[in-house]
């Protein structure tokens, strides 16, 4: 069994002090205004290589703000890095840069998975160039 640790801040990468943790899922799935920015993923990837520890990069649902840094973040790590999507309209920019895509809780869960992000905070991040789908929320 691999021994993960999955974190949201940047301030928490103390917590992995020994080689327990065979890999690090780091971001947030559920809001792109809670990712760090870009010289939080610089310290990040430093990290990961001074520990050699495999990162899986988590992002969340975005609007266009969260695309365009996602898409800067995600171009800072070398190719086949998991990134983990919960926005469709990442998926081919994972692709195009090389990245292995990993489909998100958000994007595989059914409407009684607690972990389901609301209708309410996906309207939120509602643009008319990227439309809540409410097709997929019925």
């Amino acid at each position: 069994m691999e021994h993960a640790i999955y974190l949201t801040d940047i301030e928490d990468l103390h917590l992995i002090s020994s080689n327990r943790f065979k890999r690090l899922y780091f971001g947030n799935e559920t809001c792109d205004k809670l990712l760090p920015n870009i010289d939080g993923y610089l310290q990040l990837k430093d990290f990961c290589n001074a520990k050699e520890i495999p990162l899986s990069i988590v992002t969340p649902y975005c609007v266009d703000r969260g695309l365009d840094l996602i898409h800067r973040i995600i171009d800072l790590f070398p190719e086949n890095t998991e990134v983990i999507f919960n926005d469709w309209g990442l998926l081919k920019i994972i692709q195009e840069q090389g990245k292995k895509p990993i489909l998100g809780r958000l994007l595989n869960t059914t409407r009684r998975d607690p972990r389901s992000v609301s209708y309410t905070h996906l309207r939120a991040h509602e643009t008319s160039l990227h439309l809540v789908c409410r097709l997929l929320l019925e």
